[in-house]
């Protein structure tokens, strides 16, 4: 199972590249900890403003420019 899931995350950094494909990989890397953090956060918490908030929030941080 984990090679599995090993596989298909390796899929999606490998598909961002660019001028500097390393640089990618990592900006890739950190972008889907962030998301995959904020949803586990979002849904372990009770109260839904509170959920929506944490949301809302990396959405925001992750489409800064």
């Amino acid at each position: 199972m984990k090679e599995a899931y090993e596989k298909r995350i390796r899929g999606y950094f490998d598909r961002f590249g660019g001028n500097n494909p390393e640089e990618a990989r990592a900006e890739a890397m950190l972008t889907l900890s962030a998301l995959v953090g904020a949803t586990l956060i979002a849904r372990a918490v009770a109260n839904p403003a509170l959920s929506d908030e944490r949301l809302e929030t990396a959405a925001r941080q992750l489409t800064r420019t």
